[in-house]
């Protein structure tokens, strides 16, 4: 707030303009006016859409030619907040709210497109992941795969963005073993310590790379011809039923080709199944994974929208750098390329197999976005044992957008080194009970389960660390009629700011500290006052053994307690610090008597 009783926000508002003909029709795209543009909001008047987006139009920042001749119901804008001080305004204004503070450069998390209006333009989920995904494949188009390999950082700087198989360009995505079963039994054939079974067509690839892909050549296409006589034969499978054709994936509008691959051809479609990038030394020509992953972008774009919007078209991508020497002294070394081609011939028939059986349920409209976007692990056990069967929302990139910005704050936005966690929306078939499954690489099951007993944090239905390797799925309860308490726009009680504390004392009493007891981690009822609850134990833990991520934001942007750092251990007294800082108005008093009965 202000020193004159107004309010005051900061926003990134990004103008667009529709054309008069195109007033109407929704499933016009808007076009875009210049950049989006830094605007600080004064002014205790603008408490709902229509005065926000007037202030807006008539503001000094917009006075440069782009609004000449444009009507009022032509112009729309995208808009994020800044909530350093937080507008006290009706509902309709905190639907634009979010704690984002990037200029935009597409549709963000949270973000909504309004009018003078008050027209308000939706985005189904079904809409969205279209516009996504074709926005991700179109942002390189004008660039071949070799000059994205030369210069990948532009790409991600400028086009930051969920891309195919859930990969977004400046962070990890969700783990590709969560949302698609083959590569699941892919992976785990890897790690599979049995003897690999006996197979002739694999014994001669594995002799014809011992003869040929030895080979040192002077020009690229010779290695090239080379690898593909090898690979002719482990992809050779005499099945009626599986139409699979050795030839290098193509960009249809370039016509420009990977160095090999498979076409899968079934129910009038053919897209690639598999696509090998070659480099002649390591180093040269740029790098190769980041190549022959603009080979898959790009090779499905000609993809039937239908499909290609409800798969993440998920594709094997191989690289081969250098030539490729078998020492046939080391059984370790051969047994080892011995196991990945042979889950690679068995998996690609899989991943063909996936394909066909999701073509037949788009064909006969059999299921919904459902088949391809989501989860496969539905099946889960109890704390108590019993088997738990999940159904996941279709909607989830909606509710899920939102949920990110709530519980996990912009302070690891721009970390890659952190897997950081993604969360989907589901339900128990034939109850009421809505559900959130988090996967997540890092978290304390202990911490969530004490709290959740005694009515402090959401309820825990099961958790998995085994299935999907190097990750933890949550599945527990989703609070829907609850909101973070940053995002409700008010301080807590004292009696709510009383029963946060003793849940805090009572988690330190068990041994047990929290690390990131900000705001955005608790959550209020958005209607009765006295119920408060504590999410996000990514970080949690036992006394002595919890420590911060080794990739913390340190720069400035989180007020940290003394002693917080990469790597360093979480104390009790820094969760006391964050618990002061929720509420001022009545924290001295309530951090006395912890500190007294501590």
């Amino acid at each position: 707030m202000s020193g004159d009783g107004s309010s005051t926000a900061v926003l990134w508002v990004q103008l667009f303009q529709r054309d008069a003909e195109d007033a109407d029709d929704q499933s016009v795209p808007p076009k875009e006016l210049g950049s989006a543009t830094r605007l600080t909001v004064l002014d205790h008047r603008v408490e709902d859409i229509d005065g926000l987006c007037k202030y807006i139009l008539n503001h000094a920042d917009f006075n440069d030619g782009r609004l000449n001749g444009i009507k009022p119901d032509q112009l729309y804008a995208y808009m994020d907040v800044d909530c350093k001080s937080i507008v006290p305004a009706d509902r309709s204004i905190a639907a634009i709210t979010t704690t984002y503070s990037q200029p935009l450069k597409i549709v963000r998390p949270g973000t909504i497109l309004v009018t003078a209006s008050k027209r308000v333009l939706s985005v189904g989920p079904l809409e969205r992941v279209k516009r996504l995904q074709t926005e991700s494949i179109m942002a390189t188009q004008s660039l071949s795969p070799s000059q994205v390999a030369l210069n990948p950082g532009a790409i991600q700087s400028n086009h930051d963005t969920m891309l195919l198989n859930h990969r977004p360009l400046s962070h990890f995505g969700t783990p590709v073993t969560f949302m698609n079963p083959v590569f699941y039994s892919f992976q785990r054939a890897l790690l599979d310590t049995d003897p690999v079974p006996i197979d002739d067509i694999v014994e001669l690839v594995i002799n014809g790379l011992r003869m040929e892909g030895s080979q040192c050549c002077e020009r690229e296409s010779e290695k090239t011809a080379m690898l593909n006589n090898v690979f002719s034969h482990l992809f050779a499978y005499g099945d009626k039923d599986v139409n699979i054709q050795v030839s290098a994936p193509a960009i249809a509008e370039t016509h420009t080709f990977s160095d090999g691959g498979l076409i899968f051809v079934h129910d009038g479609l053919s897209h690639p199944g598999l696509i090998r990038q070659d480099k002649l030394t390591l180093g040269s020509g740029g790098d190769a994974h980041f190549q022959v992953q603009e080979y898959h972008r790009q090779c499905f774009l000609d993809v039937e929208e239908s499909y290609r919007n409800r798969t993440a078209c998920p594709c094997f991508l191989i690289t081969v750098c250098a030539s490729v020497f078998l020492n046939t002294t080391d059984s370790d070394s051969e047994n080892s390329l011995r196991r990945l081609l042979y889950a690679l011939r068995t998996h690609v028939v899989r991943l063909y197999h996936w394909y066909r059986t999701l073509s037949c349920h788009i064909n006969g409209k059999t299921v919904t976005s459902k088949s391809g976007l989501l989860p496969w692990l539905a099946t889960f056990l109890t704390p108590s044992g019993e088997p738990l069967t999940i159904e996941y929302d279709d909607s989830f990139y909606d509710k899920v957008q939102s949920l990110r910005n709530q519980e996990y704050p912009r302070h690891d936005q721009h970390l890659p080194s952190i897997r950081r966690p993604y969360m989907f929306t589901a339900s128990i078939p034939f109850t009421t009970e809505n559900l959130i499954v988090k996967c997540a690489a890092r978290y304390s099951t202990e911490a969530h389960d004490f709290l959740s007993k005694i009515g402090k944090a959401p309820k825990l239905y099961a958790y998995d660390s085994t299935t999907i390797l190097g990750y933890n799925i949550i599945v527990m309860s989703h609070m829907q009629r609850h909101s973070t308490l940053d995002m409700s726009r008010r301080l807590l009680t004292a009696s709510e700011y009383r029963s946060l504390s003793e849940a805090v004392k009572q988690l330190h009493s068990a041994n047990l500290v929290l690390g990131d007891l900000r705001p955005c981690n608790v959550l209020v009822h958005m209607e009765e006052r006295e119920d408060v609850m504590i999410i996000d134990f990514d970080w949690a833990g036992r006394v002595g053994e919890a420590r911060y991520p080794p990739g913390i934001n340190m720069n400035g942007d989180i007020d940290w307690p003394e002693g917080v750092g990469p790597g360093k251990l979480i104390t009790v007294a820094h969760d006391v610090t964050w618990l002061e800082r929720i509420n001022p108005r009545y924290s001295p008093a309530i951090s006395m008597d912890i500190d007294q009965e501590s």
